[in-house]
Parts: C-alpha cells; sequence; structure tokens
C-alpha cells in the first residue's frame, strides 16, 4: 500500500473520530438541557439513538455557520444552539411536543431583585427586556421555565412508550 493511501485512511480515520467526538458533545449539551428545562433523566436506548440521529442532521447545519462565522458572514449569536434546536426536534419527533406552545422565560434582575415572567410564545419580549436591563448596567439571570405538569405529562408519555 502507498504512502499517501495510508497517510490518506489515517486522515479520514481521525476526521471521523473527531466528527463522532463532537457529536457526543452535541448530544450531551442536549441530553443536560432536557434534564434542566424538561425533567428528562436518563433516555431510553430508543430515544438516545433518536436523540444522536437528529445531532448528526444538525451537524452539516452546524458546520456551515461555523464556515461562516469564521468568514464573518455571519454573527456568534444567529447560530444554532445544537442542546436547544436537537431537544426541541426529539421533543417533537418523539413526543409531538412543540417546545415554544409551553416555555416561559424569567428574567432576574439581579441589580434591584425586580422579575419578569414572559409567557409561551413571547420569547422576543423576554430578550428584549434582557439587552434593556443590559444596557442599564444591570446583572440579568434569564431561566426558562416549563409547567410542572407538562413535565409530569411527559413523564408518563414515557413510561407508557417503555421509554423509562
Amino acid at each position: 500500500m502507498s504512502e499517501f493511501i495510508k497517510a490518506d485512511q489515517e486522515a479520514r480515520i481521525n476526521e471521523n473520530t473527531e466528527e463522532r467526538e463532537e457529536i457526543a458533545q452535541y448530544v450531551k449539551w442536549a441530553e443536560n438541557r432536557l434534564e434542566k428545562v424538561w425533567g428528562i433523566k436518563e433516555l431510553s436506548a430508543s430515544e438516545g439513538v433518536h436523540l444522536r440521529n437528529i445531532v448528526e442532521r444538525l451537524l452539516p447545519k452546524i458546520k456551515e455557520e461555523k464556515g461562516l462565522i469564521e468568514q464573518r458572514k455571519m454573527s456568534v449569536d444567529n447560530g444554532t444552539e445544537v442542546e436547544q434546536e436537537a431537544g426541541e426536534l426529539w421533543l417533537f419527533e418523539m413526543y409531538g411536543i412543540r417546545e415554544k406552545d409551553f416555555l416561559s422565560f424569567a428574567v432576574e434582575d439581579e441589580t434591584d431583585g425586580q422579575e419578569y415572567t414572559f409567557r409561551p410564545g413571547e420569547s422576543q419580549m423576554a430578550r428584549a427586556k434582557k439587552m434593556e436591563l443590559l444596557d442599564m448596567g444591570h446583572d440579568v439571570y434569564v431561566s426558562e421555565i416549563i409547567p410542572q405538569k407538562t413535565k409530569m405529562d411527559i413523564e408518563s408519555a414515557r413510561l407508557r412508550q417503555g421509554n423509562n
């Protein structure tokens, strides 16, 4: 076997290893977000495979956006948040749940102790309030809120499907 072919094969193995590691990291982030926001813990084998498949589908988009960001043709703020998008797709594809129908936001002004709550569908208003407070020099924390009943309904659906 020629040196060129050996070098090419080694490069492909390294590339595949790097991509697998990247996918594994994105899956872990998505799992962490599903647990933090939705209370979904310990994905079953089928749920985990489905989440991984979603991340693999998103990977070309992520790589394209990284290139655009490096070329300064796209802002980092407009890039895909893999853990959020993968989780949203997973919830919809596995359980028919659209995150935007349930996700509320709490914007906490840690400078003066005020808290502002925004209902589902008001994410733009929450972002605007966050920016307003930051522009005033305030320390701000934004949290995502899912109603406890919704979390319990998801857990019931997972149990019925044998995914927990």
